[in-house]
C-alpha cells in the first residue's frame, strides 16, 4: 500500500506582525498585516498585504513545510509613486511565520526595501 500523500501546509487566514528592512541605508521596522486565501488541499495561495510604506496583492504556493511567492510592491512614500515586485519564502508551519525577501525588483523608484524579514502571527 503506498504512503498517503503528505498534507500541504495551510497558511490561510489573517496574519499580523512586523516587517523589518533597510531602505536608503536606514534600518526600519513597520507594522505588517496580510490576509491569505488557500483552498483546502491546494498549494495555491492568494491574498493582500499592507505595511506602513507599501502594500499590494500576493500569490504563491505552499509545500508540506514551506511557502514561496511573489508580492506586488506599491508605495507612495514621500509622494513618490513606486511599483515593483519581491519574492518571499520561508517555513509555513504553525501559527507564527518568519519569511524573508532579498529586495524589490523592477521598481520605478530608488531606495526600495532590501533584506526584508516578515514576522507574523495568525489571528
Amino acid at each position: 500500500m503506498p504512503d498517503p500523500t503528505p498534507t500541504l501546509a495551510n497558511v490561510a487566514g489573517n496574519w499580523r506582525g512586523s516587517v523589518s528592512f533597510t531602505a536608503g541605508g536606514v534600518a526600519a521596522e513597520e507594522p505588517f498585516e496580510m490576509t491569505l486565501v488557500q483552498q483546502q488541499d491546494r498549494a495555491e495561495v492568494t491574498g493582500t498585504y499592507s505595511a506602513g510604506r507599501f502594500s499590494g496583492n500576493l500569490r504563491g504556493e505552499t509545500t508540506v513545510t514551506s511557502f514561496t511567492g511573489t508580492f506586488d510592491f506599491n508605495s507612495n512614500a514621500q509622494g513618490q509613486i513606486c511599483t515593483g515586485t519581491f519574492t518571499v519564502s520561508g517555513p509555513a508551519v504553525g501559527n507564527s511565520l518568519t519569511w524573508t525577501s532579498p529586495n524589490v525588483v523592477g521598481a520605478s523608484c530608488t531606495n526600495t526595501p532590501i533584506n526584508m524579514v516578515f514576522e507574523v502571527q495568525r489571528r
